[in-house]
C-alpha cells in the first residue's frame, strides 16, 4: 500500500478545493481503514468556506472534504470486533475523522454498517447521511406513530426521498412538495399527496399535520406553520439554530448566545402558535444504519441517484450538486 493517496482538499477557506497527494490516514484502535469505492455529495460538503465558524475547535485546514462513503475494509483496529478485512461497509464519518473524498478513509467502527447485499457500493454510498437524517427526525425526534401526518417540504432531494420512504414504512400519511416532473417519482416512493409548488400553495389544501420537515432554505416559517396542529413539531435542516443546538454540539457559550439572537424571531413565532421549533443536525450511527440496511435488503427502501461521476470528475459533481436541483443524490465512484 502506498504511503500517500489522492484526495480533494480545501487548503483554506478562500480557495477552491483541489486534488492533492496526502498521507494515508492513521487508523486508531476503534477504527477500520476503508478503501473507498464510492462517495456521495451532500449540501454540507459545500460549506468548507464557513465550517470553521461553527466548528473552529474541531477542524483545521487543510481539510479533506466528504462525509458519506462505501468501500472495503483493508485494515482493522485492535479494538474492533464487528468487522474484518474484506467486509463491504458503508457509513457517515464522524466530525473529527477527516473526509471521504479520498482513496482511503479511517472511520470509527461504531459509525459503520455492513453494506446491503442487494445494492452496489455506489448505491450504498448514497444512503448514510440523508438516510440517517430522515430516520432520526421521523423515528427519534418526531417519535412518529402510524396514522400521523407528516409534511416534507422539498421531497425530491436526498433527505426528502429517504424521508418519504421511511415515513411510509412507519405507517405515516405523507404530503410533500415537488416540481411537476418529479411528482410521479415521489408518489412511487410512497407520498400520499404531492403538491406541485410551481402551481399550488400547500397552505391552501393541507391542515392539521403532526410534523413538518423543512429541507428548503427559502421557507417562510409563518406560512409553513399554518398547516401544523397545536402541539405539532417543526424540524428544519436549513433555518436558524436554536440555543440548545450549541449545547448539543459543544460549541460554547458565545455561539449559544449568537444562536439565541438569530433564532429569536422563529422561536417566538413557533411559541405563539404552540408549535415546537428545532434546527436538526444528524449524528452518525452504525446501529441505526443497520436498520436502514434491513429495509434496503427487504426492498422497502431504495436509494435515488440523480447522476454518477468518476473520482476525477468530483469537482464537476460538486458544481452540479450546488445548483440545488438534484433529484435524490449525486454519487462519485473511485475507480
Amino acid at each position: 500500500m502506498t504511503e500517500t493517496m489522492q484526495a480533494l482538499v480545501a487548503q483554506n477557506s478562500k480557495v477552491t478545493p483541489k486534488f492533492r497527494r496526502v498521507p494515508l490516514p492513521i487508523m486508531a484502535a476503534e477504527q477500520v481503514l476503508i478503501k473507498v469505492a464510492a462517495v456521495s455529495i451532500n449540501p454540507v460538503d459545500q460549506i468548507y468556506r464557513t465550517i470553521d465558524l461553527f466548528y473552529a475547535d474541531h477542524f483545521q485546514y487543510p481539510l479533506i472534504l466528504g462525509n458519506d462513503l462505501a468501500g472495503t475494509v483493508v485494515a482493522v483496529g485492535k479494538n474492533v470486533t464487528k468487522f474484518k478485512i474484506g467486509d463491504h461497509v458503508y457509513g457517515r464519518i464522524g466530525h473529527l475523522e477527516g473526509g471521504t473524498f479520498a482513496k482511503y478513509s479511517a472511520v470509527a467502527a461504531s459509525n459503520l454498517a455492513h453494506a446491503p447485499q442487494n445494492n452496489s457500493l455506489a448505491e450504498a454510498a448514497a444512503i448514510p447521511l440523508v438516510g440517517l437524517t430522515a430516520y432520526q427526525i421521523i423515528h427519534v425526534r418526531l417519535a412518529a406513530k402510524p396514522g400521523q401526518k407528516l409534511f416534507i417540504n422539498g421531497g425530491s432531494g436526498g433527505v426528502g426521498t429517504m424521508a418519504i420512504q421511511i415515513a411510509r414504512i412507519l405507517g405515516l400519511e405523507v404530503a410533500t412538495t415537488a416540481s411537476t416532473k418529479n411528482s410521479l417519482l415521489l408518489q412511487q416512493l410512497g407520498a400520499n399527496t404531492v403538491i406541485d409548488y410551481q402551481h399550488q400553495d400547500f397552505t391552501k389544501t393541507l391542515r392539521d399535520y403532526d410534523g413538518f420537515l423543512d429541507t428548503r432554505r427559502e421557507t417562510n416559517l409563518t406560512t409553513a406553520l399554518q398547516i401544523l396542529k397545536p402541539g405539532g413539531q417543526y424540524l428544519t435542516l436549513n433555518n436558524m439554530p436554536q440555543p440548545s443546538f450549541a449545547d448539543q454540539q459543544h460549541l460554547g457559550v458565545f455561539k449559544k448566545a449568537a444562536f439565541a439572537v438569530v433564532s429569536a424571531k422563529n422561536r417566538r413565532i413557533a411559541r405563539r402558535q404552540k408549535i415546537s421549533y428545532e434546527f436538526y443536525l444528524m449524528h452518525e450511527s452504525g446501529a441505526q444504519l443497520q436498520q436502514l440496511t434491513e429495509w434496503l435488503e427487504a426492498g422497502q427502501l431504495r436509494p435515488v441517484i440523480d447522476r454518477t461521476y468518476s473520482f476525477a470528475e468530483l469537482p464537476a459533481a460538486l458544481a452540479y450538486s450546488k445548483q440545488g436541483h438534484t433529484v435524490g443524490k449525486v454519487v462519485v465512484t473511485m475507480n
